[in-house]
């Protein structure tokens, strides 16, 4: 608790300093107020200026601050509905909602006037409230053990979802909502970034997940399940990324106080030790893969994930520094889940016919799904621009991401905004990573660009569909290109050249089709300078086949000088009759010319000694294009 940063946002003056001058005192914590102005109870709540005004002053700290923050927001009533949306909702409860959403890495919890029983042990109700007649020790207290709410751990912001599709009018216009009701899940590794990045990938399936990055989380999430540090944890964890060779910074505290030799390595000792581990469905082993740990454990290990397969448990190992996300998801075995994921919140987004009953209509997300997407979005831009960790740019792409799916690529304008800057976050990401150079995977990542643009442009006009989608595409990537050539991602960036070129043509001849008769020779340049095997191929195999057509036309004589012939010609530009100029070279030409026949000698194969002329200069040209550009890239 001791340096955490604390805001509380109240109407309540006087309350807002006795609590600030309490956590300052006693948890030496850094506390400041953000006030909202007394409003007559007759009087509607101007939510959006409030909203505006309480993120504005959120918005002045850093990022990294507001990612281990705490916001006590009082919303002084009894009712509990947390939705933007809901008309019949307090007001009070809407901009809680508003803020919860557009802050996901802040932790959120809720001051009451009046007391109420509860009923069940995983009330979101319960877990999030606090009384003004209650007691701050026992509410301080009970922030010590807030996991990292980054990913939804506590179900909170999937609840707010849940309740805007239930929205009376709106059941129909929210349909492409996306849950996170896959289940919990965590992401356990001591290396920061690597717990954010397989936490993220876990969310991005439909997961909740819990970032465990010390010896104590992990008690708390994985531990005994009648020990006191477990209370309200789930018991039914479905997914883990759990590092093979686990060292907390925590862990010598951890065994002092035990008095015990642990191995957190050896995966059998680590089970018995935090048992709800056994329970996990799906556990994806991230390691190094070295072997510099004595022989026996490392025999123990296999022997016990064996078991661990033949009681039905799903294990799969996946080794850093990995090839990105997409190679994760790969190995780990999740990417048809993730595709399926996609598949289904694509075919979410399609467009239906309003009715007259439906008031705002099915065109667009609703006006402050709308608002809160613009805050994440300009959010996630400031990220952008001046991150340099990758715990940074998964924060980044988080918010992005959030946007992305409170719109469902409706309001296209600002769906590609958010798409966009995911995808640009999650590669610097990837970027960020030493070691992984020329294994990122962009392919998938181009397959996933179309899906989501082709998504976003069923709302565009039928005349500017195509070339809109193509447009996109073009501006995503290029931006990309951007982020891979500062990283000196080379073969990456070709990846991205060479889907920009076939994004290109297709809208050059779209917009130009009379030019269709050239789109071949087009294709196949662009194909030459995109693969430097095929150029090769295409240099050494055009002399050939046109040898060998020679040789056919001369009824199957002098192969040997017809494939030499053709080599002398497509390297020279020039058939070899007119480099003969000296006196001295005409005459060593009459003597060959018994014994040699030259191409040009032949009136019937003039045609094809000019094409070996114009395809030497056109694949030669292609090829000292291609070496300059590896011999001077950046």
């Amino acid at each position: 608790m001791e340096g955490r940063k604390f805001f509380i946002i109240s109407s309540s003056k006087s309350w807002a300093e006795s609590v600030k001058r309490y956590a300052s005192d006693i948890h030496n914590a850094d506390v400041h107020i953000i006030e909202i102005p007394e409003i007559p109870d007759e009087v509607p709540i101007p939510i959006l200026d409030l909203f505006n005004l309480i993120s504005s002053k959120l918005e002045k700290r850093e990022n990294t601050v507001l990612r281990n923050s705490i916001a006590i927001f009082d919303i002084g009533l009894y009712e509990w509905n947390l939705n933007p949306l809901s008309i019949t909702s307090p007001e009070r409860n809407q901009l809680a909602s508003m803020l919860t959403l557009a802050f996901p890495e802040i932790h959120w919890v809720f001051v009451r006037m009046i007391k109420k029983e509860f009923e069940g042990t995983d009330d979101l109700e319960k877990k999030y409230t606090f009384y003004w007649t209650g007691k701050l020790k026992e509410f301080f207290d009970s922030l010590n053990n807030l996991p990292s709410p980054f990913f939804d751990p506590s179900n909170l912001r999937n609840s707010i979802r849940e309740n805007m599709k239930r929205t009376a009018d709106l059941e129909k216009q929210l349909k492409y909502l996306q849950l996170h009701d896959r289940g919990d899940s965590a992401s356990i590794d001591e290396e920061e970034p690597y717990a954010c990045l397989h936490g993220y990938l876990a969310y991005k399936l439909g997961y909740r997940c819990f970032l465990v990055t010390t010896m104590r989380m992990i008690k708390e999430v994985f531990g005994k399940e009648t020990s006191p540090e477990r209370e309200n944890k789930p018991n039914n964890i479905d997914l883990v990324f759990e590092d093979m060779f686990l060292n907390f910074p925590d862990r010598e505290r951890y065994l002092a106080d035990k008095k015990e030799h642990l191995r957190l390595s050896d995966l059998r000792q680590r089970d018995r030790i935090f048992d709800c581990l056994k329970n996990v469905e799906n556990r994806i082993f991230v390691t190094v893969g070295h072997k510099y740990i004595p022989t026996e454990r490392l025999e123990s290990n296999k022997v016990y994930i064996e078991e661990l397969k033949a009681g039905g448990k799903r294990i799969k190992k996946v080794y850093k520094p990995s090839g990105g996300i997409y190679n994760i998801l790969e190995k780990a075995g999740l990417l048809k889940k993730y595709w399926k994921r996609k598949k289904e919140e694509w075919d979410a987004a399609i467009p239906f016919v309003e009715t007259a009953a439906e008031e705002g209509g099915g065109h667009s997300a609703p006006g402050r799904l709308l608002v809160i997407a613009e805050k994440l979005i300009d959010r996630a831009e400031r990220i952008f621009d001046g991150t340099q960790t990758v715990q940074g740019c998964i924060h980044g792409a988080l918010l992005a991401l959030e946007a992305q799916e409170l719109l469902g690529y409706r309001t296209p304008t600002t769906s590609l905004e958010a798409i966009a800057l995911r995808h640009q976050l999650e590669v610097k990401a990837e970027c960020m990573f030493y070691g992984v150079g020329y294994n990122i995977d962009m392919k998938k990542r181009f397959k996933e660009i179309a899906g989501e643009v082709k998504a976003v442009s069923r709302w565009f006009h039928p005349s500017v569909k195509k070339k809109s989608a193509l447009n996109a595409q073009m501006g995503i990537i290029t931006e990309l290109m951007e982020i891979l050539r500062e990283y000196f991602q080379f073969d990456e960036e070709q990846e991205c050249l060479k889907c920009f070129r076939k994004l290109n043509r297709k809208w050059y001849f779209s917009n130009r089709p009379w030019l269709n008769f050239i789109r071949p020779i087009r294709w196949y340049i662009e194909t030459l300078v995109g693969s430097f095997s095929l150029l090769i191929t295409s240099i050494i195999g055009w002399p050939l086949l046109s040898g060998v057509v020679k040789f056919i036309l001369d009824k199957y004589e002098n192969f040997g000088q017809h494939i030499l012939q053709a080599y002398m010609t497509f390297f020279s530009f020039q058939p070899i009759e007119s480099e003969v100029t000296s006196q001295k070279g005409q005459q060593l030409a009459s003597e060959l010319a018994s014994k040699i026949t030259y191409p040009g000698y032949f009136p019937h194969d003039h045609w094809l000694t000019l094409l070996l002329i114009i395809g030497g200069f056109l694949h030669l040209g292609i090829f000292i294009s291609y070496l300059y550009t590896v011999i001077t890239r950046k």
